[in-house]
């Protein structure tokens, strides 16, 4: 695995798009203030069927690359601060699942792009998690 790894990385540069802008009231009304957002990476994982790598974004999203090309297929949004979990289900190659600092855990359907299942704890920071077999 780490050569096939390896290989990806030299021909792949992931690029992480920009984050939505916040809608703007109408010419004339009050602005919103934009600040800089982080663009690093909390965590990567490679898809079950190796077909889509992704990653949780410091600026509260899951991006979903296609493994082959390296193109942007899906910028998931659910979560509303850092995600430092993102696991890949043991034998669904179409789940995954994030969690963070916000107290949510989604399970995310890749290949559509869409939440499956929300789960909210509240106000504890959710730092490790795993699928259980």
């Amino acid at each position: 695995m780490a050569g096939k790894v390896a290989r990806w990385i030299r021909a792949y540069h992931l690029k992480v798009p920009p984050p939505p802008m916040p809608p703007q009231p109408p010419r004339g009304g009050p602005r919103q203030r934009i600040l800089p957002t982080p663009r690093g990476v909390n965590m990567i994982v490679w898809s079950l069927d190796n077909r889509f790598v992704l990653a949780a974004i410091m600026d509260c999203r899951i991006c979903v690359w296609n493994a082959v090309d390296g193109s942007l297929v899906h910028s998931l949004t659910g979560h509303s601060d850092s995600t430092y979990v993102l696991d890949v289900h043991p034998f669904n190659p179409r789940i995954a699942m994030s969690a963070g600092y916000d107290g949510k855990t989604i399970v995310w359907d890749i290949w559509e792009g869409m939440p499956i299942r929300k789960y909210e704890l509240g106000h504890f920071k959710l730092v490790d998690g795993k699928f259980s077999p």
